[in-house]
């Protein structure tokens, strides 16, 4: 069902538009996280929160974009490749 609904955006606003509005989430996000950084207040934790949420909700809008099943290996493709750097990073075995 939510599915559906992301299809749905995406048909009723333009893979365009969303694409775009995916850079503006995704930079919304970054800017919460630095105010954070600087800060550090409780209430930066529930605006980061809150871009993550729409970030996430974008996510699932490119999935449609991309087509999903192609989308979703090369990101799962992806995350292995980076979270094996990660593991050889900080000297961590699986």
């Amino acid at each position: 069902m939510e599915s559906t609904i992301y299809q749905s955006a995406v048909a009723h606003f333009g893979e365009r538009n969303q694409l775009e509005m995916m850079q503006e989430e995704a930079l919304e996000l970054a800017l919460a996280v630095r105010r954070f950084s600087r800060h550090r207040k409780y209430e930066q934790i529930e605006e980061i929160a809150s871009e993550v949420a729409d970030v996430q909700i974008m996510i699932e809008q490119m999935k449609v974009i991309f087509k999903e099943d192609l989308f979703a290996d090369l990101i799962n493709e992806k995350m292995a490749e980076k979270t094996e750097r990660l593991f050889k990073l900080i000297n961590v075995k699986k």
